[in-house]
């Protein structure tokens, strides 16, 4: 039976059995366990930058094709290698992230640094639309300058 340290999960992690220490450690990795979240969805956000169909900036409302989204797939041990982040902090966040519908499953497995089989997860759509979309709200307009009338274009008082 799992039991959670807060009635918050997967906000807040939880923990498996009854032993002290595993409260200690939830309680420890309440503050990282946050940050280490956003650090997966931005490294989502910058594969998914990187893809050839994906060009940056587009207006607000014209969004990425899904297959951008769809192509870039992680595991949580890929994720954890490419973060440079131990393993045993990047697994459950995966977990947390699954449960809150920001990544999904693929459907596919891929062997794990150990050589067993690992779920493979993609960013979820929406999510990363509403991204894209908040990034381009806030990226700075071009101001477009007039040019600036002549002098001797502007009627005179003679002529008026």
């Amino acid at each position: 039976m799992t039991r959670l340290v807060s009635d918050s999960y997967p906000e807040k992690p939880g923990v498996k059995g009854t032993h002290s220490s595993g409260f200690a450690a939830a309680e420890k990795m309440q503050n990282v366990s946050t940050k280490l979240r956003r650090l997966i969805i931005d490294r989502f956000m910058k594969e998914i930058r990187a893809q050839p169909d994906f060009h940056w900036p587009r207006p607000p409302r014209i969004f990425p094709v899904s297959s951008a989204i769809e192509r870039v797939t992680f595991t949580a041990d890929e994720m954890a290698v490419d973060l440079d982040i131990d393993i045993g902090s990047i697994r459950p966040r995966f977990s947390e992230l699954y449960l809150k519908h920001l990544v999904v499953k693929t459907g596919k497995r891929r062997p794990s640094i150990r050589g067993n089989p690992q779920t493979v997860y993609r960013l979820n759509i929406r999510l990363a639309r509403w991204i894209i979309k908040k990034e381009a709200n806030n990226a700075p307009r071009p101001t477009i300058q007039r040019d600036a009338e002549p002098a001797d274009s502007r009627p005179s008082e003679d002529n008026r």
